[in-house]
């Protein structure tokens, strides 16, 4: 098949190349001739052949052959293969197309015996109300340790506090009114019930 560099799609890729999956989306980003890979100290033996548990003469008769290194990116990193182990044409990407997604989270500090499990349970319901998948939730720890004094710690608590009831009450605010909105879609509702009702008496 022909390859051009910027040619993006899915591969198939042969043996002993085929570890690289053939439905990740990879896009061509170079195309090397292997005697200029060894000019250029890119050492292609070492990249190529011998991760691939391939001996140098391998190597050698692909030169004579005149076969050339494709480079490939995709999401997980780089791929090196040979073109004559790329099979078949590039899958068009005409389907959807799928990651895996992280959401961070930056706290500040807390104290170390805080129980963070009630907060990520939260998280996942909200995650599940609102896209319909089921995350996994991890407490880790981004910073050593720091001791603070009573003093100081009795302050981070009342502001936290402080915040706390403000969102709690904003919250609570936010609900009352879905509440009185559902009631009056609820009257709305039953008033137009009437209405029909009442248009169809002679």
């Amino acid at each position: 098949m022909k390859l051009t560099i910027g040619t993006k799609g899915s591969f198939e890729f042969l043996p002993p190349f085929d570890t690289a999956s053939d439905s990740t989306v990879f896009e061509i980003i170079s195309i090397n001739d292997i005697v200029e890979m060894e000019s250029n100290n890119l050492l292609p033996y070492k990249l190529v052949y011998e991760k691939a548990g391939l001996s140098r003469s391998v190597m050698y008769e692909h030169i004579q052959n005149g076969t050339k290194i494709v480079t490939l990116k995709s999401v997980n990193g780089y791929a090196y293969i040979p073109d004559s182990h790329i099979s078949g044409t590039a899958s068009s990407v005409s389907g959807i197309l799928y990651n895996r997604r992280t959401l961070l989270f930056k706290f500040c500090a807390l104290p170390s015996d805080e129980d963070l499990s009630s907060f990520i349970e939260d998280v996942r319901s909200l995650a599940t109300s609102k896209l319909g998948v089921v995350p996994v939730g991890e407490d880790i720890p981004t910073s050593s340790d720091v001791l603070i004094t009573d003093d100081i710690h009795t302050s981070f608590e009342l502001e936290r506090t402080a915040l706390r009831s403000t969102r709690s009450n904003y919250r609570t605010r936010v609900l009352e009114l879905e509440t009185i909105v559902a009631e009056k879609e609820e009257h709305i509702s039953k008033l137009e019930c009437l209405l029909c009702s009442s248009s169809t008496v002679v």
